[in-house]
């Protein structure tokens, strides 16, 4: 009630005739927006001359048991939130409560029952027709408490709501579980939004995310009865059998091989978690930014609240004191500002976990030479804004010009300090002796003890333990607390409960624990990232490609938001001027649709080049694709030709959505990849090698399909690029002789070198001699 009403002021506040608009910010609005348009372009060539690190860390594979404990966690929470209202089950969200069934439909979607009839008088109850119920299919708020909400019907879709969630936490039937769970909590939150806060949006984004994860392949009913089952058929790997647990590739022993009881799962749901957890964390910190939280009298106020504070406050005061309270304020407010810097210590940590080679030559200092554009663009728009937001106090030496001079300088002075930083604890880390022993102070340490997860989550866990200690508001600090386990790497959940079990075997003999547990074995391993069944799809967007991509995107925006437009429209076509203000450039959308439409062809290209009907398959592609973009463009004149047009949209929505669909399906898939209907045909060999030709380490499988190198392209990119691979001779017909030492070991095709994977995971040395170079594309 208190969102909503705080919603509520803050509408009525910008809809006030009598407010004043800040002509000076609205002046230098064009300017500040040119200069953000260079730094987000910068931003863009860091990224993308540094592609294949953020290629990799979006589309690798890694171990399950990260995701699958948050999903028990987080499932149990889900029943915890909803639990948190039962007092008001029945005023919320039935007919007999504050809405009845027709105002809650006209309050809350309205435009999704535009041709709903209430039953009242002569208007029939229901939809009046197909492209009625077509309108309210629309989205974006589905509840079947629009049409079901006697009290006995909500108490049906509650306990409907317990039992799938208890299956999804469970891990039985996992994806449709979490689905089923996913609309039913959407049913309860979308028919009243009176009792909403920010913890409702949490979950509805968090539970998103975790539809997306295969949450189910760890820690499940699922994964159990799969691997009783391939222990029935011996097609497991146990823990001390072959493989250890982590599977085994086929052999004269095992034809079938075995496979491992933790199967790999994408990453990119989990990556997406933490990001999106970075995010949220440093908006709630920026816009901290009053008098109240500068002085650090937030903490004290808001536990002074008498709906906020579960005991008297006072009694706490007068033990702690105010500074106390206003060292945790401060605390508080810049671990929330700068939490991404977590996130970025995870990805800088994760990138020198998998040895991936350094920036070297013209890229390194391209990289560096963005680095500083970027932060004096970023210091050029807070010079231009500050006059806006400082104000200068009467006989006070603090004047807006010192200010914006001391701002540049240290500005200037933080990022050399940033970079020299970074290129001294990379480049020549420094070593401290401490009783004998000395420890190495590099980049990974950093990251470590300054960016690591010890110290920014057990801030976190501090600070949302004391809010649940100390506040009543709800079952935000459990969720907020429980987004934290998707922070963790590997088996490290398994060892953590390894850990408490063990403790528990000491303190209760008798509890039925398994026996490894009580030896103290580690827990089981992933699956081995070397097996051959691993997707390892090594083509990828030629770099030529991506910055072409980047000076669309920028002549786009510029088509959009200059003058340019215009100005030919009526000089050079002879149109009539319109009304100031009004924008006669090229949607930025339109820019969009050319790039994607573009990037499809050219991926399609990749994975059909070569194979029969070719050019017909491609020319079927762009046809499509323009007949899709143009009846998606069609407005209809009339009820009745919009009505039409729809019908006729979700048709050809529907057929496209089933085709990705059934593509999902491998006996599906062989069937629509000879007709074309896919975009990497499954004859093509698997083209990058299993070990890396730069670590001789095992690579990590990777779901670098086409969809996702164009998701590759339009992300932003990060950090460090490997060096492209290098040909074994100038001439095609060459005989090649390479040292057993060198390290130029060619990808895996016929003629070239090939290092292969020992048993302990690392690569061989190359053992034959080759006369054909066949490093020329295939």
């Amino acid at each position: 009630m208190l969102g909503f009403s705080s919603a509520a002021a803050f509408a009525f506040a910008l809809a006030d005739p009598d407010r004043i608009p800040n002509d000076t910010a609205i002046a230098m609005s064009p300017t500040v927006g040119w200069v953000m348009l260079a730094c987000a372009v910068f931003a863009c060539l860091i990224f993308l001359l540094q592609s294949e690190r953020w290629r990799r860390w979006w589309l690798t594979n890694e171990d399950p048991r990260p995701v699958a404990a948050f999903r028990i966690v987080f499932a149990f929470l889900c029943i915890c939130n909803i639990n948190d209202l039962w007092e008001y089950f029945t005023f919320l969200f039935s007919d007999e409560g504050i809405f009845l069934s027709d105002a809650a439909r006209q309050l809350v979607a309205p435009a999704q029952f535009k041709g709903f009839g209430d039953g009242i008088g002569d208007d029939p109850y229901g939809f009046f027709d197909v492209p009625a119920a077509l309108e309210f299919f629309k989205g974006h708020k589905y509840s079947l408490l629009y049409f079901w909400d006697t009290p006995t019907a909500m108490w049906v879709q509650l306990i409907g709501f317990y039992t799938v969630t208890t299956l999804f936490m469970l891990g039985w039937k996992t994806r449709v579980m979490g689905v089923l769970s996913f609309l039913l909590m959407n049913s309860f939150f979308l028919r009243n939004h009176l009792f909403w806060e920010g913890t409702e949006l949490v979950y509805r984004v968090f539970f998103f995310y975790l539809l997306l994860a295969k949450s189910g392949h760890a820690y499940s009913i699922d994964n159990w009865l799969r691997t009783r089952k391939l222990r029935k058929q011996g097609l497991l790997s146990e823990r001390h059998g072959p493989g250890g647990g982590a599977g085994v590739a086929p052999s004269p022993e095992h034809p079938q091989g075995l496979q491992a009881v933790y199967r790999l799962i994408p990453a990119w749901p989990r990556n997406l978690m933490m990001l999106n957890l970075g995010v949220l964390y440093c908006f709630t910190g920026v816009v901290k930014n009053g008098h109240v939280w500068a002085k650090g009298d937030a903490l004290y106020y808001a536990l002074n609240m008498d709906h906020f504070y579960r005991f008297y406050p006072q009694e706490v005061s007068s033990i702690l004191g105010l500074n106390m309270f206003r060292l945790a304020t401060w605390i508080t407010h810049w671990f929330e500002a700068m939490f991404p810097l977590m996130v970025l210590g995870t990805i800088i940590r994760w990138g020198i976990r998998e040895q991936l080679p350094r920036l070297e030559g013209w890229r390194l200092w391209a990289v560096r030479a963005c680095w500083v554009a970027f932060g004096l663009g970023c210091l050029a728009v807070v010079l231009i804004t500050l006059p806006v937001h400082h104000v200068e106090l009467p006989k006070s030496w603090w004047t807006t010009q010192r200010v914006q001079i001391v701002t540049a300088v240290g500005w200037v002075a933080l990022m050399a300090a940033i970079g020299g930083g970074f290129w001294w604890l990379g480049r020549r880390p420094p070593t401290v002796k401490i009783r004998g022993k000395r420890y190495l102070l590099d980049l990974d340490w950093f990251c470590r003890w300054f960016l690591g997860r010890r110290v920014w989550l057990t801030c976190g866990l501090v600070f949302h333990g004391n809010l649940q200690l100390l506040m009543n508001i709800g079952m935000f600090p459990p969720i907020m607390m429980s987004t934290y386990l998707f922070f963790l790497q590997g088996d490290e959940p398994g060892r953590i409960l390894r850990f408490f079990g063990r403790g528990l075997a000491r303190a209760f003999p008798w509890l039925p624990l398994p026996a490894d547990v009580r030896r103290g074995e580690p827990p089981l391993p992933g699956e081995d990232r070397t097996l051959p069944h691993h997707r390892r799809d090594g083509r990828r967007l030629p770099p030529t490609l991506l910055y072409g991509m980047l000076v669309v995107a920028v002549l786009g925006v510029i088509l959009h938001a200059s003058p340019l437009v215009p100005w030919f429209k009526v000089s050079v076509l002879g149109r009539e001027e319109t009304a100031p203000g009004a924008n006669l450039g090229i949607h930025f959308a339109w820019t969009l649709i050319a790039m994607m439409a573009f990037l499809t062809l050219y991926t399609y290209v990749q994975g059909h080049r070569g194979t029969r009907n070719f050019v017909a398959k491609l020319v079927g592609l762009a046809i499509g694709i323009f007949a899709y973009l143009w009846l998606m463009s069609l407005t209809g004149e009339t009820t009745q030709d919009k009505d039409q047009l729809l019908y006729y949209k979700l048709a050809a929505t529907g057929t496209l959505l089933l085709v990705v669909c059934l593509n999902q399906i491998p006996a599906v898939h062989r069937h629509l990849a000879k007709i074309g209907l896919t975009f990497s045909p499954p004859d093509r060999p698997k083209r990058e090698p299993t070990c890396r030709r730069s670590t001789r380490r095992p690579g990590t499988p990777s779901r670098r399909g086409p969809t996702g190198r164009a998701a590759a392209c339009s992300s932003a990119r990060w950090s460090s690029i490997t060096s492209s691979p290098s040909p074994c001779g100038s001439c095609p017909r060459r005989t090649a002789s390479r040292p057993s030492g060198s390290r130029r070991a060619s990808r895996s095709r016929p003629g070239c070198w090939r290092r292969r994977p020992t048993s302990s995971g690392a690569c061989s040395r190359p053992t034959r001699r080759v006369t054909t170079c066949s490093c020329a594309p295939s």
